[in-house]
């Protein structure tokens, strides 16, 4: 009964469920001397099915880095500023556009994902 409610509202309002992931990522660099020094982060992504928000979230070129310096297990331990309108809130992702803040939680794997529903209100 609440999930045909709930249903119902989405179709509505026009509300559209938002999907987060997060993706471990590490950067290379050549150290100069033939070895290569590896810096850990962990990326964020956003997308109307899981499968979009997980190729955001590991794109080279499309993700949001939302950890530098670690890796996504480290998020539970992290609050992090925001950065195109994402943050970390102790393992809670965050994200927000004009209008509407999306949040869930992903885990603390090496990559995982969430449906964050329709979002709420941005608070004026």
């Amino acid at each position: 009964m609440v999930n045909l409610l709930l249903l119902n509202f989405l179709a509505v309002t026009g509300a559209q469920a938002l999907w987060l992931a997060t993706q471990n990522m590490d950067y290379s660099t050549n150290t100069g001397e033939g070895g290569v020094f590896n810096s850990p982060y962990c990326q964020v992504g956003k997308g109307d099915t899981e499968a979009d928000a997980f190729s955001q979230a590991s794109s080279t070129t499309n993700g949001i880095a939302i950890i530098a310096g670690g890796h996504c297990d480290q998020l539970p331990y992290q609050h992090t500023n925001q950065l195109g309108g994402f943050w970390d809130d102790h393992g809670t992702i965050n994200y927000e556009d004009d209008t509407t803040h999306w949040f869930c939680s992903t885990g603390s794997e090496s990559r995982g994902s969430c449906d964050a529903g329709a979002g709420v209100p941005k608070k004026k």
